[in-house]
């Protein structure tokens, strides 16, 4: 296309910058998901690059709401993994210098990951897609999930030191910091579930995934670590009343 012949009022005129040295080409796409577009937009960028190679200095980039918004989710979704897994790895740090034991650290981290599970189970089951608004319930999640095993795990270690059977201990500790974990959720549980009311879907989306967040950390914290704490509780001191308190005869 030679510059006289474009009028300004042509419609192609819209594709072309006025020095015709940089021109847009639109393209249509199917709602392919965040990763099936960058994978599409990546191989349209290979082959227009490897078409003009040696035929002329042609620089591509990709632009339009659906490929840069699927570069965003991807990006959230990078710094998502990033920022839990370091919040694990503190969760860890901090439970095994409050409990100063090394086994209670590593007892701490299933029941704190068990709410992110469920959460993203949920997400699969219900098509709900992840986004910048539903990336924030995962930081929800990480900190009802570690209130509540700091809770347990402190009652247990208490009940522990004094009874030396550990499934006593356990119950004793489900018993009394369990009951305020229960209250606890489904209290959130309850009050989120008021948003599904809302006709905001985002509104709707936080509050039906924050009460799941809610009942994840109730099944973590009064079922997952129970059953690590039955397997690897383990002895933390000798009680009055354990075999190697009591006096033998020689």
């Amino acid at each position: 296309l030679n510059r006289p012949t474009i009028p300004r009022q042509n419609p192609v005129a819209q594709f072309l910058t006025p020095d015709h040295r940089v021109a847009r080409v639109n393209v249509m796409l199917a709602d392919l998901g965040a990763q099936g577009t960058i994978a599409l937009g990546d191989q349209i960028r290979t082959h227009l690059e490897s078409e003009f190679d040696g035929v002329a200095p042609v620089e591509v980039v990709l632009t339009g709401d659906a490929y840069v918004n699927a570069r965003g989710l991807d990006a959230v979704i990078v710094d998502l993994v990033k920022s839990l897994g370091l919040a694990v790895v503190i969760i860890f740090g901090f439970l095994t210098l409050l409990f100063r034991s090394f086994r209670f650290g590593l007892l701490s981290v299933p029941p704190n990951v068990m709410p992110l599970v469920v959460t993203m189970a949920y997400m699969a089951i219900r098509g709900i897609r992840l986004n910048t608004a539903t990336a924030m319930i995962f930081s929800i999640s990480i900190g009802l999930a570690v209130d509540a095993t700091i809770h347990l795990l402190a009652r247990f270690k208490e009940e522990r030191e004094e009874n030396p059977h550990l499934e006593e201990a356990m119950i004793a500790a489900s018993r009394g910091a369990g009951r305020a974990i229960v209250v606890t959720c489904v209290m959130l549980m309850a009050g989120f579930s008021v948003m599904l009311i809302s006709s905001f879907v985002p509104v709707r989306r936080f509050g039906e995934l924050t009460a799941v967040t809610a009942f994840g950390t109730l099944l973590g914290n009064l079922v997952v670590l129970p059953a690590l704490l039955k397997v690897a509780g383990g002895p933390l001191t000798k009680g009055p009343g354990s075999e190697e308190a009591v006096p033998k005869e020689v």
